[in-house]
């Protein structure tokens, strides 16, 4: 049986999600070289396709932390998809995303940041601005505050992916944890204690349930939650509280050093 070009294009995709999962990367990289040739073949060099498979290109470059090929060929994917659906489509919005963070891993902040800001406005004005998309972006920008310490700019980003995904997920779901975390740890460092505590505490019966899949990292993770805890308590004159916490961590570490 011979498969036509499009079912051909489609199986060498599903090859590609499949080896990136495992994280087979050269394997994933010649099954999506290849579905790029069965793209161009198929569908023209100026199809959407062709653009998705160059975007899978890039994005195993990115795994392999090859971020300035992985930008180049997002660039490339963004003009077709530019071309195909127009300027302001939500797809051009998740490629810009994509190069934004291949910026980023490049220490180019300035270009990643005016392409996380352009995505937000592509997807505020096609999406709307309650879209769980959009909260997405909204926390790529946020986060590449946080990493250079611009909190200011940081916080009424997070604020708002956390509005949003609370409204379309609830509380507990994993997009509106880590915007919780981060806001606890900017609220902390902006000495804004008291909103510091809050995203603590709700954090806190999270972590404890995560725990206790005896994972290490869950541990570790639960651990640094009660040290910012103390910390923020301290700082709040709660002194009580922040002894019972530093007992427990103490705790913690002398049955760690005893194993």
């Amino acid at each position: 049986m011979v498969l036509s070009d499009t079912a051909l294009w489609n199986l060498q995709m599903s090859v590609v999600n499949k080896s990136c999962e495992r994280g087979q990367y050269e394997k994933a990289l010649d099954a999506a070289e290849a579905a790029l040739k069965t793209a161009k073949k198929a569908f023209g060099a100026g199809h959407p396709n062709t653009a998705q498979s160059i975007n899978n290109i890039a994005i195993i470059y990115g795994f392999q932390e090859n971020h300035t090929k992985a930008a180049d060929l997002f660039k490339k994917a963004l003009a077709i998809n530019e071309k195909a659906f127009g300027p302001e489509h939500p797809e051009v919005a998740l490629t810009l995303n994509n190069l934004a963070a291949a910026y980023q891993s490049q220490g180019k902040y300035a270009l990643a940041e005016s392409s996380f800001q352009r995505a937000i406005t592509i997807k505020e004005k096609t999406l709307g601005p309650e879209h769980p998309g959009l909260a997405t972006s909204l926390l790529f920008l946020a986060a590449l505050y946080y990493g250079q310490r611009r909190l200011d700019m940081a916080e009424p980003l997070f604020e708002r992916a956390l509005a949003i995904n609370i409204n379309t997920f609830g509380k507990d779901h994993p997009a509106v944890i880590q915007s919780v975390s981060y806001l606890g740890a900017v609220y902390r460092v902006l000495g804004k204690y008291p909103l510091s505590e809050v995203m603590l505490l709700w954090l806190l019966p999270i972590y404890e349930n995560n725990r206790k899949s005896n994972n290490p990292d869950d541990e570790i993770q639960y651990q640094a939650l009660l040290n910012d805890l103390a910390f923020v308590y301290r700082k709040l004159g709660k002194n009580d509280e922040a002894k019972l916490i530093e007992d427990k961590t103490m705790i913690f570490l002398v049955r760690k050093e005893g194993r």
